[in-house]
């Protein structure tokens, strides 16, 4: 997934999941600034899953819903064409992420 339509707004509000984890982190087009997003894309994923362990998450739940976000922070190509900023949904469902053309504030939410 790629870019935030309408459409897809409107279905992430109306899903209703135990846990939802909101990542929002400012990235970089080109330059050296490339190679620090997915250290700070960790970092972030380090902070959810604190979160959720305070929230009670069980370790094997938590894994399941993080795989698909620890496979888009390793994956290389992914952060060489990046935007200006990202934002990444988990879900029981699974993972959306979209890139973003404003810099947003770096921010976690756990639900």
């Amino acid at each position: 997934m790629d870019i935030l339509t309408r459409e897809e707004l409107v279905n992430l509000a109306q899903l209703q999941e135990k846990w939802c984890v909101s990542i929002y982190l400012p990235t970089h087009r080109k330059g050296v600034e490339t190679k620090q997003d997915p250290i700070a894309f960790k970092k972030l994923l380090q902070e959810a899953q604190e979160l959720l362990e305070q929230k009670g998450l069980r370790r094997p739940a938590m894994e399941q819903l993080m795989a698909g976000a620890r496979k888009l922070q390793q994956d290389s190509l992914f952060w060489q064409h990046s935007s200006d900023g990202l934002a990444v949904f988990l879900s029981s469902e699974g993972m959306r992420y979209y890139r973003l053309p404003i810099a947003p504030v770096e921010e976690v939410v756990v639900s």
